[in-house]
């Protein structure tokens, strides 16, 4: 009984750092929250490897083949960038799932996340 308690405080006492790691471990590209509503600014953030100059990220939101958002994206000398949309218009009408593409650098570079539109 003894040995229960002890694991029920260890689990509670470390849980918040295996939640703050898991945060932390957004590599190419990422976004803030995993659903989104009509409205709401959809926050893209990511790192690159290597930082090229003058060499601008291309961002691309797509819902099912559709192209709904594109952008280029400045990225930051240690390899860092941030992008945000808002949830509106013609193209965020449809609910479902919307993939975020990253591409940067070489032909080939293309990383991807996805949210989920209501």
């Amino acid at each position: 009984m003894k040995s229960s308690y002890v694991l029920i405080l260890f689990l509670v006492a470390f849980a918040p750092l295996g939640i703050a790691s898991a945060q932390t471990e957004c590599k190419q590209v990422c976004v803030a929250k995993p659903f989104y509503s009509e409205g709401e600014a959809v926050i893209i953030s990511g790192k690159v490897d290597a930082f090229l100059p003058n060499t601008p990220l291309l961002l691309q939101v797509f819902r099912e083949t559709n192209r709904v958002h594109i952008a280029q994206v400045d990225v930051a000398q240690d390899g860092t960038y941030s992008y945000s949309l808002i949830a509106d218009g013609p193209y965020f009408k449809a609910d479902g799932k919307y993939i975020v593409q990253a591409s940067y650098g070489v032909t080939g570079n293309v990383f991807e996340t996805s949210f989920d539109f209501e």
